[in-house]
């Protein structure tokens, strides 16, 4: 028993600290080099191509897009990925009990392709905090 509260605590600990933790920033000399790639005229449809490979029933999926095509970029990892940051909900009948789901999702498209996706994984609230809801609030 004490085993498992130390165990506990310690988890606890390492997850207050790396939440408190904070990403860096791109340069304003490596944002001005970035390439964000053209504008995505047709990023509704970039997008819904790219989601529907993840999801289990597509032709039952709405789109609402939220905020942008806007030039950002993410840290991944080690290095940083730039492009047009689309903030988008997804509405996708539940194969089991029938209801509408709801997620947050954001998109980083540069030349016409998705090369970065996160999700706010929490349903019921479509604006949950989460990774892609902070990056959704960089986005015009």
């Amino acid at each position: 028993m004490f085993l498992t509260s130390v165990r506990l605590l310690i988890i606890s600990a390492m997850l207050l600290l790396t939440s408190c933790m904070t990403f860096p920033h791109p340069t304003p000399e490596e944002l001005s080099k970035a390439d964000y790639g053209g504008y995505p005229d047709n990023y509704g449809k970039i997008v819904s191509d790219y989601a529907s490979n993840m999801l289990k029933e597509p032709s039952s999926a709405t789109y609402t897009y939220v905020k942008g095509p806007t030039k950002t970029w993410i840290f991944q990892h080690t290095y940083y990925q730039y492009g047009w940051g689309v903030c988008y909900l997804i509405s996708v009948r539940n194969s089991l009990e029938g209801y509408m789901v709801h997620k947050l999702y954001f998109a980083l498209i540069n030349n016409g392709s998705v090369i970065g996706y996160e999700l706010d994984t929490i349903t019921g609230d479509p604006y949950s905090p989460g990774y892609a809801h902070s990056l959704c609030d960089r986005l015009k």
